[in-house]
């Protein structure tokens, strides 16, 4: 393990290269400088796996030595070593950056051999969770659809790009706002029971919903929503495929079963029916492709069958 050690005291030096030596089971291979800004360089020309830093230098003292030092290096976990016995200052290292830190007078090799290793290996699994949130993050930015936080509260916290794209609203204008401001009247019952039965059951459910679109009424998604608990604290997190194809046409009887359907079309013309049970659970029937040819005109009973039909034109009359 390459450690570089940042230290202009010769007392400490020689200590602390007695402990790590006396660490059979560690092979350390120290690196000693006595200045900050000879730390830098080295830091710049080869790799370490982790430093010991002394924040009384040279030139360099106090907490700006690690905040000088974690910038330049911040993939490079740092152990403090101060002659100082004080909490609140160890709470003020660790948020500027350090992984642990050591008072001089009361490091044994023991002690200093394990604080590295736990150093190095906490750096390790926090480097690994940010490459798993970049790479979650970039699928989320990326994705064709909607996807969304909410909190405990149904506030919306989050909107990817999509949504500015399937609905056309920003996502300025609707994050901070309540969920169901975006949903249809109607569908407002159903998402709020999804919503109470997510968060006190922690179950994952799925529902049809109508979301509001600026320029072309709603458009119709099967939501899944998904429970998440972060810093400890449960919020609603639903990924959403919020249709970026399908537009809600209209709503009727048009399966002749006394339910209230919704008429979906998309961009290739394609017409399904679609259907919600009592549990959100969505069914759809294709009745049709609208060629390119092909544009809806309106709904009604247009033979006397008393059931809602569906009226297209092509370019033929």
């Amino acid at each position: 393990m390459q450690i570089l050690l940042v230290e202009d005291n010769p007392g400490d030096i020689r200590l602390l290269q007695e402990y790590l030596k006396e660490a059979s089971a560690y092979r350390f291979q120290l690196t000693q400088v006595d200045r900050l800004s000879t730390g830098l360089e080295r830091l710049a020309e080869a790799r370490f796996d982790a430093v010991l830093l002394d924040l009384s230098l040279p030139d360099s003292q106090g907490l700006d030595t690690l905040v000088r030092l974690h910038e330049a290096a911040k993939d490079v976990p740092i152990v403090v070593l101060t002659g100082i016995e004080d909490e609140a200052l160890g709470v003020c290292l660790v948020q500027a950056g350090a992984q642990d830190y050591l008072v001089k007078g009361q490091v044994t090799g023991p002690l200093l051999t394990r604080s590295l290793r736990y150093a190095v290996e906490r750096n390790r699994t926090e480097a690994a969770l940010r490459d798993s949130e970049e790479r979650f993050r970039n699928l989320v930015e990326g994705a064709r659809d909607v996807i969304f936080t909410l909190s405990k509260e149904g506030v919306i916290t989050s909107l990817n790009p999509a949504f500015e794209r399937i609905t056309q609203w920003t996502r300025d204008a609707w994050v901070g706002q309540r969920f169901e401001a975006l949903l249809h009247p109607e569908d407002m019952p159903l998402a709020i029971d999804l919503f109470r039965h997510i968060m006190e059951k922690g179950e994952a459910l799925t529902a049809v919903l109508r979301i509001r679109s600026k320029e072309r009424g709603y458009v119709v998604g099967e939501l899944v929503g998904v429970p998440h608990v972060q810093n400890g604290q449960a919020s609603y997190h639903q990924v959403g495929a919020v249709g970026s194809e399908w537009t809600l046409e209209s709503t009727g009887d048009y399966l002749g079963q006394g339910k209230s359907d919704f008429l979906m079309k998309n961009a290739n013309g394609a017409v399904v029916v679609g259907q919600t049970d009592a549990n959100g659970q969505a069914t759809y029937t294709q009745v049709g492709s609208v060629g390119s040819n092909w544009s809806f005109q309106g709904s009604g009973d247009f033979t006397g069958s008393g059931h809602d039909q569906y009226l297209m034109q092509n370019a033929n009359g």
